[in-house]
């Protein structure tokens, strides 16, 4: 295969510095590899490079489309706007093709038809996004950044993802290893020490006569000296020993719900036999035998624009609504996370605000934003000085640790990177609490999701499709 972009000594910097080096890379004709890694590490930063090829570094025999993260806004919805941008990419003259998230704002239908013409095609394609599931099915080698190095996989995401496993495990050993042969060679150091300077000291029980002649002919000083020198070999090798890096461990994420909240699972928090409802909206959504219990953990799906995010908005603000014949128990609290949502002041202190206003232990807040991609100096900083990335997952954090029984969740994973996917799935799975959630993302949904409700033009789907 020919190469048709080579890549060499390339330093990936922005206007805050040096984000990571690339010693040596290249794309074959006909290659789907994927960018994976924590946002802010420099994959859009690198495609920008890469499009607008801004160094001598960087060599390219071929034409290159990108598809940019962020769209501008006009009259079609995000989902239209993307598949009309995508086809216009797709079917152009260029070979090769940056796609930054393509998956975030499609339906399944167009993530389905998005797969089928990557696969299809003979074009080359270098794709950064955090659907697991779309990189299984497009992608055969990863790039990746490590150690401030662009690195490459061979594979796909699941293989490279149990490879990153693997290869944390085999550290983690190695790491415990050193420490035990530092701490047994620092021990080793610290006795001989102690040992010689013993030496140099008059024993109880010797007398004072005998002790001079000892140490006139240099028995003790020659002891001494020999574990002096002993330590001394022992010091040098201590400096020269060195210590595998300890591998950063994804913390399990455990948020209960307050016990003033708690509500015993299986009891019915909504039921709705067969009614039409208005939202704030003033749009009519048709509703059929549809409830939920406490413990459910429900998926809602259906076509961009069929009225998933409107029943949310119903459901949210339903307390006021409910007619005679359905019911809505007086115990709910709801936590509604939205992409428009904004909860802070600009000038609210992240980590202030959620520790003065969640119930939940500091540590499970610090955690929870760390897990999110919060620094410890970034979990400080006002909310207006954070990243329009930064403040969706601000907002996030503040409904994950907000004080609430039922959560909604609409598309709560568009601005999160897979490390931060990973976080949010196995908060999900332990939450005892209840929540619907709305995401294109499949792998989260069969990962965290007990039951479906499909919607379909403003209407909930009687059928409902269960998991088990």
């Amino acid at each position: 295969m020919k190469t048709i972009l080579q890549v060499r000594n390339l330093t990936v910097q922005n206007e805050k510095g040096v984000l990571f080096e690339v010693p040596a890379f290249k794309i074959a004709s006909g290659e789907k590899i994927g960018f994976v890694g924590e946002n802010g590490i420099g994959k859009t930063t690198l495609f920008c490079q890469l499009f607008n090829q801004e160094s001598s570094n960087i060599k390219r025999a071929t034409s290159i489309g990108y598809l940019e993260q962020i769209l501008p806004l006009n009259y079609l919805s995000g989902g239209q706007q993307e598949r009309k941008q995508l086809e216009k990419f797709m079917f152009s003259d260029n070979e090769l093709i940056l796609l930054d998230e393509p998956t975030t704002n499609l339906d399944d239908e167009n993530i389905e038809w998005l797969i089928n013409v990557i696969n299809a095609s003979n074009k080359t394609f270098l794709i950064i996004s955090h659907d697991r599931d779309f990189l299984d099915r497009t992608i055969d080698k990863i790039i990746f950044v490590e150690n401030g190095q662009l690195q490459s996989f061979y594979g796909d995401y699941s293989e490279f993802q149990s490879w990153t496993v693997h290869k944390k495990e085999k550290q983690t050993i190695q790491y415990k290893q050193d420490i035990k042969k530092k701490k047994q060679l620092e021990r080793a150091l610290r006795e001989k020490k102690e040992k010689s300077a013993r030496l140099l000291k008059k024993k109880k029980g010797v007398s004072q006569s005998e002790w001079k002649m000892r140490s006139y002919v240099g028995d003790y000083e020659s002891k001494a000296k020999s574990l002096a020198k002993s330590a001394k070999s022992i010091e040098t090798r201590l400096l020269r020993e060195t210590v595998t890096t300890q591998p950063h461990r994804l913390k399990q994420l455990t948020i209960k719900v307050p016990d003033m909240l708690l509500i015993k699972k299986g009891k019915s928090l909504l039921r709705i036999n067969d009614n039409i409802y208005e939202n704030s909206n003033n749009i009519n959504l048709k509703i059929k035998n549809f409830n939920i219990k406490a413990g459910d953990k429900i998926s809602l799906v259906g076509k961009n624009g069929s009225g998933k995010t409107q029943f949310l908005e119903l459901i949210y603000s339903l307390k006021d609504l409910i007619s005679k014949e359905d019911y809505i128990s007086n115990n709910i609290s709801i936590g509604y996370f939205k992409q428009s949502l904004n909860l802070f002041n600009k000038n609210d202190v992240l980590l202030k605000v959620l520790l003065m206003e969640s119930e939940q232990p500091n540590q499970v807040v610090f955690d929870t934003l760390a897990s999110l991609g919060f620094r410890n100096e970034e979990m400080k900083r006002r909310y207006e000085q954070l990243s329009g990335g930064q403040k969706v997952k601000a907002n996030l954090a503040k409904i994950l640790l907000g004080n609430y029984n039922v959560l909604f969740l609409d598309e709560p994973n568009n601005y999160l990177d897979i490390i931060a996917m990973q976080a949010l799935e196995n908060f999900l799975k332990a939450y005892d609490g209840t929540f619907i959630l709305v995401t294109h993302d499949k792998r989260l949904r069969d990962s965290v999701c007990t039951r479906e409700f499909i919607v379909d033009s403003l209407t909930i789907n009687s059928q409902e499709s269960l998991r088990f």
